[in-house]
């Protein structure tokens, strides 16, 4: 076999004609792979003659097997459909492999004859002959081509208008919606984690198998060597809390590690009367304000929470994050647990200092959060605020807290946890109880035993009477 044709059609109301027409349903075993949506043409004439009026174009005949289309022609001709019509021929190259060299396509063609052929000896078969409006004939290979409308009046429907593709915008890439949850970590009067590491790695009397009287002279005596000596060295005597614990407890997720969207970071605020590397203050020891005060440490924490937030706009894809949520978990011991419960409400009341500052760290960033953020969890040990000034005569035992918001009112927080010790000396840390509005627990032990800070081995002077 020198040549083979194959034909696609496409009827106006049939839509295609030709689909699954080589399909192994259609002509059995002479299916052909990569033509099933194909008619197999057997044989093909065209005929175009002269008249005295110009070209006489008398239409195409081809002969093709009983297939699915078979019935479909028929339709074609009860409807009068116009169809459009594309042979493609095949040849054998000198490379022994079949390659498309012609190709005859006509458009606003009319089914004018069906003829079916079966016998015995050989393949069934159809006849089928068409006219058209326009034929266009095209070498492949030799590259020549020949076209004719017959028709020119139906231009316009032999070939419409085709409108450019429009592009549709692409879909707006769906933004990360991030939920930051800060733990914010208030440390005790007197407790300062980084001083206690200072004196732990210059002061290490362990090593030498010292008892715990010894213990106490040997730290108090080596401090004093770093220029820390008296009052102003307790916060480096003092061992760690449980504020310490928990955070170094508490998980960090950061951004490229982050589950779902939900990022923790943390930070740690020293306890109310130290300074990191500094001499404990005497002020803030004893009446818990100024620069080292209880309110002061809130303002440290707004500080650090800014600074934090600085960081994560450097870490996230900003044009395609937004931060959606903001909270905190927040953590206090003594004086630690009244600035605690102080920033919370800071954070309540929307403070001016906490709004603006979050608000410029999104100047250029999306945040769709609450202006302040909100407190998901406050967890507190034996509040004992004890702030004195010249209101109440220095006076840190009586119930004038100053400027101290102590209150906890409903939807502060969404979880209120306070822990507190069962057997204080309350004329010495006088508590700030929280039991009429959230749960609040009682344990044995003192303030310290409650809040940690006691070193693992201490000399201790116990009076019996």
């Amino acid at each position: 076999m020198s040549n083979i044709i194959y034909l696609k059609i496409v009827g106006e109301r049939q839509g295609v004609i030709s689909e699954g027409c080589g399909s192994e349903s259609s002509v059995g075993n002479r299916y052909q792979a990569g033509h099933e949506d194909e008619i197999f043409v057997f044989s093909l004439q065209a005929l175009v003659s002269s008249a005295v009026a110009g070209v006489n174009h008398q239409g195409i005949r081809f002969c093709k097997p009983i297939d699915k289309s078979s019935p479909l022609f028929t339709q074609a001709i009860n409807n009068n459909e116009r169809c459009t019509l594309d042979f493609t021929f095949y040849r054998i190259n000198r490379w022994g492999r079949w390659e498309k060299y012609y190709q005859i396509e006509v458009r606003g063609a009319s089914v004018t004859a069906w003829w079916m052929q079966i016998r015995l000896d050989g393949i069934a078969e159809e006849l089928i002959t068409i006219n058209y409006d326009y034929i266009c004939s095209k070498h492949l290979i030799a590259n020549t081509e020949y076209n004719a409308l017959l028709t020119p009046e139906n231009d316009n429907q032999l070939f419409p208008a085709t409108l450019p593709a429009v592009k549709k915008p692409a879909p707006p890439i769906k933004k990360r919606e991030i939920t930051l949850t800060i733990g914010v970590f208030f440390d005790g009067t007197g407790n300062n984690l980084l001083n206690t590491n200072l004196r732990m790695q210059k002061c290490n009397p362990e090593s030498y198998g010292l008892d715990a009287r010894a213990l106490t002279e040997f730290s108090q005596r080596c401090m004093k060597k770093e220029g820390f000596d008296g009052i102003e060295v307790g916060s480096y005597l003092n061992y760690y809390t449980n504020i310490r614990w928990l955070y170094d407890l508490y998980h960090v997720e950061r951004i490229p590690e982050a589950i779902n969207d939900d990022v923790q970071r943390k930070f740690y605020i020293e306890g109310i009367g130290t300074e990191n590397n500094k001499a404990d203050s005497l002020l803030g020891l004893g009446l818990g304000n100024n620069d080292t005060g209880v309110i002061a440490k809130t303002d440290k924490a707004i500080a650090l929470i800014c600074q934090l937030l600085n960081n994560l706009i450097n870490e996230i894809d900003v044009k395609n994050s937004t931060l959606k949520h903001l909270q905190f978990d927040v953590f206090g011991f003594s004086r630690g647990a009244a600035a605690a419960r102080h920033f919370t409400n800071r954070v309540f009341e929307r403070d001016p200092a906490l709004v603006n500052g979050i608000r410029q760290v999104f100047a250029n960033s999306a945040y769709s959060g609450k202006p302040a953020g909100e407190v998901r969890f406050l967890g507190i040990f034996d509040t004992v605020t004890a702030v004195g000034g010249v209101m109440d005569g220095f006076d840190p035992h009586d119930s004038n807290n100053l400027q101290v918001k102590l209150a906890l009112p409903p939807g502060v927080a969404k979880h209120v946890f306070h822990l507190t010790a069962k057997h204080e000396c309350r004329y010495n840390f006088c508590l700030n109880s929280v039991k009429e509005q959230w749960p609040e627990m009682s344990l044995p032990g003192a303030h310290a035993d409650i809040g940690g800070g006691y070193n693992p081995l201490e000399e201790e002077y116990l009076f019996l009477t």
